[in-house]
């Protein structure tokens, strides 16, 4: 099975990226069409920021 990981990273929903990136997933799912598309928008819902404490616990 073929898997695409999909990240947006442009907080604007009409850039140009975006469009491009929704075109690609489209011929890819019409290709593949057992394809697992896992989709991830950070620019719309960005990661919490990592400071120091976290850091250092993650270490």
């Amino acid at each position: 099975m073929t898997t695409l990981l999909v990240l947006d990273t442009s907080p604007s929903k009409s850039s140009v990226s975006r469009q491009l990136t929704e075109r690609f997933v489209e011929k890819i799912g019409a290709k593949f069409a057992d394809a697992r598309i896992i989709h991830r928008d950070i620019g719309q819902n960005p990661p919490e920021h990592i400071d120091d404490a976290v850091a250092s616990f993650a270490a």
